[in-house]
């Protein structure tokens, strides 16, 4: 194992898992206030460097580091495929997209042959 991801690994496992949920994968060093942070290369920064800029963030997993950044999202089509949202918001955007879609692009119905047809009288 690298030392970079020794290091990583090893301040992770230090500083427990995600602080909003609690998960244990996918974990990122997220910086509670944006305007103090210096740079996220600090896993090869000396040690009383890197403890000093990580002293300023909190353990988020992926999703949680997303949503803290750019806000949970909205309901709608997106959260109900994405996320797998089924509240009454998200199963109406479901509909109207689905409703949407079917006005676009329609279905071609070719009538079958009727059975009669296939087949021929002997007189």
């Amino acid at each position: 194992m690298g030392v970079m991801r020794r290091r990583r690994a090893e301040w992770f496992a230090a500083n427990g898992p995600c602080q909003d949920c609690g998960s244990d994968r996918n974990l990122h060093a997220h910086h509670r206030n944006p305007a103090d942070k210096t740079s996220h290369k600090v896993w090869s920064w000396s040690q009383a460097r890197r403890e000093a800029e990580l002293a300023k963030c909190v353990v988020l997993c992926a999703k949680c580091h997303q949503n803290a950044h750019f806000g949970t999202p909205k309901h709608g089509i997106k959260r109900y495929k994405v996320d797998g949202c089924r509240c009454a918001i998200c199963k109406a955007a479901r509909a109207e997209h689905s409703r949407r879609y079917r006005l676009k692009h329609p279905r071609v119905f070719v009538p079958r042959e009727s059975f009669r047809d296939k087949f021929v009288v002997l007189a």
